[in-house]
């Protein structure tokens, strides 16, 4: 977390944090803690800089938003909770939010 507080979106150029003084306020999810899925959104992310990251780091600080993932990714309408098999898109920006 920031000394801020709150967390940001870690996919490069997206401005949703977990506090609006620091961002547009969303829904940001946690890396999966299991390492290949979590490899699979480092991957997804385009940051090269996380690949040197145990999973446990990045489930402990980083945090992708609700932006980054296809409506089809959820499980409610909320968009709150994420299929097991959700990967991130850095290429999408859901404008459905």
């Amino acid at each position: 977390m920031s000394e801020r507080g709150g967390y940001c979106c870690c996919i490069h150029n997206c401005n949703s944090s977990s506090n609006p003084k620091r961002g547009i306020k969303t829904t940001l999810f946690r890396f999966p803690k299991d390492t290949k899925r979590s490899r699979l959104w480092v991957l997804a992310c385009g940051r090269d800089n996380l690949l040197n990251k145990t999973a446990m780091e990045l489930y402990n600080n980083y945090r992708v938003c609700k932006l980054h993932f296809e409506n089809k990714m959820f499980f409610n309408f909320e968009k709150t909770r994420l299929q097991p098999n959700a990967v991130p898109n850095f290429q999408i920006r859901n404008k459905s939010m």
